[in-house]
């Protein structure tokens, strides 16, 4: 028994949570890019194409967790598409 059972966590509400709820969403997606990275670099598959789609990808997360964190839905959006697109590129890499 750890001194964390019995203990309801604390909901964040407005920015708080949006925050939250960002950095969870960074931990789910951050999974998949770097399972296709490893694979890359276990496949010797790497080159600049590799590597512009690893910058957007880091640079879509940042941009979604700030659009998230201030409320904009339409950017938040558009960012975490490019994210999965280039994690897309990166897992159709693996395969070519």
């Amino acid at each position: 028994m750890s001194n964390r059972e019995g203990r309801n966590p604390i909901e964040l509400k407005g920015w708080g949570g949006r925050v939250e709820r960002a950095y969870i969403n960074l931990q789910s997606n951050l999974i998949s890019f770097a399972i296709s990275v490893l694979l890359l670099l276990m496949l010797h598959h790497y080159d600049h194409r590799i590597a512009w789609a690893c910058l957007v990808f880091c640079a879509a997360r940042v941009v979604h967790y700030a659009a998230y964190g201030f409320g904009f839905v339409m950017l938040r959006s558009l960012a975490y598409f490019a994210g999965l697109i280039a994690t897309l590129y990166l897992f159709a890499r693996v395969l070519c």
